[in-house]
């Protein structure tokens, strides 16, 4: 049996520390440590695995959403699977308990903001990874991420072809309730000249939570639209580059009451720059296949995007 020697600090009462050295075997440690694994709440009753070379784990996703997985060694990579998702995680370097978020994201506000500002956030966090949002309306939305490094953020005096990319991209993986482009069955102005445009930049920004709204980057909309926008549709050019977007089966998505719904698009035409007729937009319908011809007026799902 090898032993291990750790050392342990006890608060006092005067706010210093009592430092205590212990040894046990590595066995005992072995014992101690644990994956804690937070599921989204769409793996629920799905198998998962967490493996490594000798070491195998099998389990369904329990209600809680939140698994632990015991006997792990310290600092050792795991690679851990549920439905289609994938990803391989590193223990802590201390016995204890490794926290791991599969597919949801549990970091603050503050601390997605920072990563995603840094240019890293590919290192920390994986596409579909999910997080709510409380607007200050009431409604709270289901989001999740779409792409790293995506996005072109306009920058004064700088050209287009030198401008940077915002960290993280953020779509919903739940529509907002139903809404037409405009009221009136018509595309002049395009996207940025639509009511959709106005209330996404109006009345849905300013019900950003204060901890997001300052950090919303202002995404170029270019080439199709000459504008930009902090809260936006996603063109249909968009549909079929965002790693988000890898199959049709990955562009549906349900409404608020878990029905495939058909979904706006920013774009009037799907074969830019070629025009497109003067009365439609596009759209994605229930089965996630990218459509034109959608009638302004018409009452789809609305899914918008904003970056960080």
């Amino acid at each position: 049996m090898s032993i291990v020697f750790y050392e342990d600090k006890v608060r006092r009462s005067d706010g210093g520390y009592d430092t205590y050295h212990a040894q046990t075997s590595a066995e005992q440690v072995l014992g101690l440590s644990k994956l804690k694994i937070y599921f989204t709440a769409s793996l629920k009753g799905l198998p998962f695995t967490v493996s490594r070379e000798g070491f195998l784990y099998e389990a369904t996703v329990p209600d809680s959403l939140v698994a632990y997985v015991p006997g792990v060694e310290l600092e050792a990579a795991y690679s851990i699977s549920c439905g289609a998702m994938n990803r391989t995680i590193t223990t802590s370097n201390f016995y204890g308990i490794t926290p791991v978020a599969f597919g949801v994201l549990r970091h603050s506000w503050r601390d997605i903001i920072q990563i995603a500002e840094s240019g890293a956030a590919q290192d920390h966090f994986s596409i579909g990874d999910e997080i709510s949002i409380a607007l200050t309306g009431g409604e709270t939305l289901n989001t999740q991420i779409y792409g790293f490094n995506c996005d072109k953020i306009p920058e004064i005096g700088v050209s287009p072809s030198e401008y940077k990319t915002a960290g993280i991209t953020f779509g919903l993986k739940t529509l907002h309730n139903l809404r037409e482009m405009n009221t009136a069955n018509t595309n002049v102005g395009g996207f940025p000249g639509s009511e959709m445009f106005a209330w996404l930049q109006n009345t849905i920004y300013n019900q950003f939570p204060n901890e997001i709204k300052p950090h919303l980057k202002t995404k170029d909309l270019s080439p199709e639209d000459d504008a930009s926008a902090k809260i936006f549709l996603f063109s249909a050019a968009e549909c079929g580059s965002y790693p988000i977007f890898a199959t049709a089966a990955d562009r549906i998505r349900r409404s608020p009451t878990n029905m495939p719904t058909r979904w706006w698009l920013r774009s009037t035409t799907l074969n830019y720059p070629t025009p497109g007729p003067a009365n439609t937009f596009c759209y994605v319908d229930e089965s996630g296949v990218i459509q034109d011809g959608g009638s302004p007026s018409a009452m789809y799902g609305v899914n918008f995007g904003f970056c960080i």
